[in-house]
């Protein structure tokens, strides 16, 4: 397999004007019908005051490190607050996130990259491949960052370069990636892969792009134009991918559906129904894709309650019958966005990956990765997945065969405590893990 290796330092190298003059500050998103889900999920985080390690038993962070950095605005991307990547790099010496002082862990990443060096291909270096990747897992977003910053200027190379290079295991290099990039550039990576020739996945792509908010859009599109001097939709041509998949990928691009904060138009719920009860007979796929992308998330909630009301049959069932084998693609894309709605979507799909004839390795490291960034998602579909399979995930991740040895790290995903003091950090008032 072939990984991208181009994108190595996740920091833009010139400003983005547009991107600096805006601030998107969303409302913070519902992954489940019931409320009360998303929010047991989270319940814990307002308690957290007090300052606790990164990965170290007794942490020696100096009382008057620096001085903390004032930000302008604030970056929301995936539901959650992200630091800037056109920002340039803290200087030594200056305390990027309050309480959090990245020396220890950078001392602590340089003595794992040293073990690593002199073990050799021994047995032993896998379990301490992990210790390079889990201790990460403890760190926030922007304590991440900031220890970034601190590899850049102790050693002139960011923490994924300097790490990547000893790290053997495939799927441990992308959970570095995805921990020192952050969900954006991830993300940006990930688009960048699964449209080469060689690491072809329009299912993957599907995932980042569909049913995305359009301020996430706006700065994936930024991001995208950015790291790789081309438009996402330009290279969404070029990736030379199936007539009605590249259609749906470029629509949603546009920008085009409604605002979910409108008011859901009966009239035009019922129309829409009509129209796809009609394309269903007739076998036209192009309504199902016009309607699915474009119109927002309450209203396609209404279409498909109204749809199984009058139609006697889901609208879920009516895409699987209207596309053809030959569009199957087109068709799992739809289906994405339609069971968006549904809060056990995501549930189902890291399932599947795990169930299939032997484990789909890819697609699994990073789902888990993808659904891990927002604390609140991450707690519902633990939940949903509990409720659903009568096992934790966990309980299932840990019983899997792969052909390395991640899953210790992949637990540590699933595990993650980053919602507590992201919580926090959102009022200012970050702590260290």
């Amino acid at each position: 397999m072939v990984s991208c290796n181009t994108l190595q330092v996740h920091k833009f190298t010139e400003p983005a004007p547009s991107a600096a003059k805006q601030t998107y500050n969303p409302p913070p998103p519902s992954y489940s019908s019931d409320p009360g889900l998303a929010d047991a999920a989270f319940n814990h985080s307002s308690k957290v005051t007090e300052q606790k390690p990164g990965y170290h038993d007794d942490p020696q962070i100096p009382p008057t490190y620096g001085t903390p950095q004032s930000y302008l605005g604030a970056l929301f991307y995936r539901g959650i607050q992200i630091p800037d990547p056109n920002a340039p790099p803290a200087p030594l010496g200056t305390m990027k996130v309050p309480g959090y002082d990245p020396h220890p862990d950078f001392e602590y990443m340089q003595g794992a990259r040293e073990k690593l060096r002199k073990e050799g291909d021994s047995r032993f270096r896998i379990h301490n491949e992990n210790e390079v990747v889990v201790p990460l897992t403890r760190l926030t977003l922007q304590q991440r960052d900031a220890l970034n910053d601190y590899f850049v200027a102790k050693t002139g190379a960011d923490l994924e370069t300097h790490m990547g290079e000893i790290v053997q295991d495939f799927h441990l290099k992308e959970m570095l990636k995805a921990l020192t990039f952050g969900p954006l550039m991830f993300d940006v990576y990930l688009l960048k892969t699964c449209l080469s020739r060689e690491m072809r996945d329009e299912m993957t792509l599907a995932e980042i792009i569909l049913n995305r908010d359009h301020d996430d859009l706006r700065l994936l599109m930024q991001a995208f134009k950015q790291r790789h001097g081309k438009s996402l939709v330009d290279a969404i041509k070029d990736a030379a991918l199936s007539g009605k998949t590249e259609r749906i990928f470029v629509m949603a691009l546009s920008l085009q559906r409604a605002p979910d904060d409108l008011p859901v138009d009966r009239n035009q719920v019922m129309s829409d129904v009509e129209t796809l009860a009609k394309a269903a007979k007739d076998k036209d796929d192009i309504p199902f894709i016009e309607v699915i992308v474009n119109r927002s998330r309450p209203h396609l909630a209404a279409v498909i309650e109204t749809f199984a009301q009058t139609q006697l049959k889901s609208l879920s069932k009516a895409v699987k019958k209207v596309f053809p084998f030959t569009s199957r693609y087109s068709k799992k894309a739809l289906l994405f966005i339609v069971n968006g709605v549904k809060p056990w979507r995501d549930a189902k799909m890291i399932d599947k990956t795990m169930t299939w004839v032997g484990t789909n390795e890819f697609r699994l490291v990073w789902r888990v990765i993808g659904v891990h960034w927002d604390p609140r998602r991450l707690g519902a579909v633990k939940s949903v997945y509990e409720m659903r399979y009568g096992k934790t995930l966990e309980q299932r991740v840990s019983t899997i065969k792969v052909s390395g040895r991640f899953v210790e790290s992949l637990l540590a995903f699933l595990k993650t405590s980053q919602a507590a003091s992201q919580h926090v950090e959102g009022k200012g008032k970050g702590k260290a893990m």
